[in-house]
């Protein structure tokens, strides 16, 4: 019985491990492929306002101030 319970909990240990794993590659390659986004509209578009890249990038302004600012606190690393 000791080790049916010993079994199943290490199961579960490894499921839970390896959703949080994907939870957490997912979440980064979302952030990766916003910044990509951002970064490229700006480059294609450099005179272009925050409020005419966010209509371009179907977001808001706030969104990508945020990830322009990143980007730049990321090339400056």
């Amino acid at each position: 019985m000791k080790s049916e319970l010993a079994r199943v909990l290490r199961f579960e240990t490894r499921r839970v491990s390896r959703e949080m794993r994907g939870r957490t590659n997912a979440s980064v390659n979302a952030d990766a492929a916003n910044l990509a986004r951002a970064a490229a509209a700006r480059l294609r578009s450099p005179e272009a306002t925050l409020a005419e890249l966010a209509v371009r990038l179907v977001t808001t302004k706030w969104v990508v101030r945020q990830r322009l600012r990143r980007v730049t606190r990321e090339a400056a690393r």
